[in-house]
């Protein structure tokens, strides 16, 4: 599977090289983004079952790859002809985009912490659900099952 997964993160990268050029490369990152959001919507908003999981896993790894080459594209669109301090420049402003990445591994690690195994896709469909302040989260069994549908919360035990 994390072959399949590394292909279609790399389809998605190369499909970035079809997206019009015409706009900045910022207005570009900003509606794969969306996408990508929304993408994530189909996993959030639907039961925890086979098709739906694997349809939103699909898409998401896909427009994820498009995002990487975007978020490229932003950093050097951004840094221009930068000489010989390009590469320092580029590390840099590269390193503050992983600052997303780190709240969400936050997130997940908040999720398993709380939740055990079935805590990290629970944390993940709160977060798309709620877009609140995960403190109070999943007060009772009903709220849980209201939250992830009844497949995952049956495997949620709380702390």
């Amino acid at each position: 599977m994390a072959l399949a997964g590394g292909i279609l993160v790399a389809a998605g990268s190369a499909a970035a090289a079809i997206l019009p050029t015409r706009m900045r490369a910022a207005t570009m990152y900003m509606i794969v983004a969306l996408v990508n959001s929304a993408t994530l919507c189909v996993c959030g908003w639907t039961t925890a079952t086979v098709e739906p999981t694997t349809l939103g896993v699909t898409l998401y790894l896909f427009t994820i790859g498009t995002c990487y080459a975007m978020f490229t594209a932003v950093v050097l669109e951004f840094l221009g002809h930068s000489g010989k301090s390009g590469s320092g420049r580029y590390s840099i402003i590269n390193s503050l985009g992983n600052v997303p990445v780190q709240y969400m591994l936050l997130l997940d690690g908040w999720g398993g912490d709380k939740w055990a195994a079935a805590g990290w896709p629970a944390s993940r469909r709160w977060w798309v659900r709620s877009g609140s302040d995960p403190a109070g989260v999943f007060p009772d069994r009903e709220a849980q099952e209201l939250a992830c549908g009844r497949g995952c919360g049956a495997g949620l035990r709380a702390r």
